[in-house]
């Protein structure tokens, strides 16, 4: 993942630009692959337009996972608006609170997530009420409400 994101190595003449090459990705799909913490920081930190995140199926993933992606100074936390997080069975109730700090999340998807619970995803319903409208699509599948 590391040789994926960072910046260009070569050193050919004119070649001046030491940013990542995916930096304009924005959508990026990534599910059933062994991804760890270590990687989330590194699309972080070189995917600064990302705004639609596939996890599902990823076995690692867990609520530092989702602490990570919406921490203060993140550029995630702001473009952040959809994330697939489906079967990722480390996940818990606590990654809803962590959402709470995404100004532009629009659709969680946490279907199959063996340690969310009905009743987590209707707290953070009620909670978000005051600011964002959300709703429950079906179970463990929110959406803000338009």
């Amino acid at each position: 993942m590391r040789d994926l994101l960072s910046p260009p190595t070569d050193n050919r003449p004119g070649q001046l630009d030491n940013r990542s090459k995916l930096r304009n990705v924005e959508d990026l799909r990534l599910a059933g692959l062994d991804v760890t913490d270590t990687s989330l920081r590194l699309i972080i930190r070189y995917m600064p337009s990302l705004s639609k995140l596939d996890l599902s199926y990823c076995n690692h993933v867990t609520d530092q996972s989702v602490n990570t992606l919406t921490a203060a100074g993140t550029t995630t936390r702001d473009s952040l608006t959809d994330i697939n997080l489906s079967v990722c069975n480390r996940v818990t109730d606590q990654s809803l609170t962590y959402f709470k700090r995404c100004g532009s999340i629009c659709h969680i998807d946490l279907r199959y997530c063996k340690q969310v619970t009905k009743e987590g995803c209707d707290q953070f319903v009620a909670e978000m009420s005051v600011s964002v409208q959300f709703q429950l699509i079906e179970e463990k599948l929110l959406q803000k409400i338009s």
